[in-house]
């Protein structure tokens, strides 16, 4: 987990400032996604997600549930892509990368880490510019390991959906 967070931080220093938008911005989004693996349910429940000034990665902390298992999440985004579809409206469109780790609160305890591939829509109506609406679906790709009596790692692919909003200051 120290491993993921120093990697996180290096990509926040590497990226620097040229995606970054200014201003605070935080909100919540609600989730549902699933796993391309058959045996795997479908998932939903929600993140707050978190962009400072001066800095590219838009945070997201995750609390959601699989079956009867509690998950917490924390990844890290930066939007390589960000235009204005429709200016009137403020509808615009972004594209990134990021990264995730989880934690699986669960009997053995479980660990994931991996990338993914945020594609969104968001709104800011001109007339209310500090709040921000947006929907996106993310590919996500990584490795996920259970640490019972034996440590076993999994390969997992998936996805990741959201619709929420973030009030800017």
């Amino acid at each position: 987990m120290k491993k993921l967070l120093m990697v996180l931080l290096l990509v926040s220093i590497v990226m620097g400032t040229a995606f970054a938008q200014e201003g605070w911005g935080i909100g919540g989004v609600g989730t549902f996604g699933g796993n391309f693996n058959n045996s795997a349910e479908p998932y939903a429940g929600g993140y707050v997600t978190l962009k400072a000034p001066q800095s590219p990665i838009y945070w997201g902390i995750s609390l959601r549930t699989i079956g009867n298992t509690l998950i917490l999440g924390l990844q890290g985004d930066s939007y390589l892509i960000q235009n204005t579809l429709v200016p009137d409206v403020g509808l615009g469109l972004y594209v990134g990368v990021g990264l995730y780790g989880t934690i699986i609160l669960n009997d053995p305890l479980g660990l994931g880490f991996g990338a993914r591939v945020p594609i969104g829509l968001s709104l800011r109506i001109p007339s209310l510019e500090i709040l921000e609406f947006f929907l996106e679906i993310a590919p996500t790709a990584g490795l996920g390991m259970v640490l019972g009596n034996d440590i076993d790692f999994d390969f997992d692919a998936g996805w990741i959906g959201g619709l929420g909003f973030r009030v800017w200051f």
